[in-house]
């Protein structure tokens, strides 16, 4: 019955550590190297200031809150209600910096916001 186990585990140990292996090929290393194998990135990471929350932004459309402290507290703001409450036509979120906890400035080419 010993056997039986220890052969039994170490084929599902063979067969998890087989299934993860895969050969890249010369041009798939070099030519998608920049595509398919790029690391994810957080775009303009921030912590806000005074808090244990941060901001990152989503797609360039989309500014994202998370909190150190509760994974769960996560919210969004897009740029169409930014946009909407600065009554002027920004598409993009660009240069986002913190004033404080409450307010960000937020670049537009060469004109600068503050939203609070």
């Amino acid at each position: 019955m010993k056997y039986f186990f220890a052969s039994f585990v170490f084929f599902i140990s063979f067969l998890n550590v087989t299934a993860q292996q895969k050969e890249l090929t010369l041009k798939e290393s070099v030519s998608e190297q920049y595509g398919k194998f790029y690391p994810d990135r957080v775009k303009n990471f921030q912590w806000i200031p005074h808090t244990h929350s941060y901001s990152f932004i989503k797609n360039d459309t989309v500014l994202q809150f998370g909190s150190a402290e509760n994974q769960k507290n996560v919210r969004n703001i897009s740029i169409n209600e930014v946009a909407r409450s600065l009554e002027t036509e920004i598409k993009k979120f660009r240069g986002v910096s913190w004033k404080n906890k409450d307010a960000f400035y937020l670049n537009n080419n060469k004109e600068y916001y503050l939203y609070d």
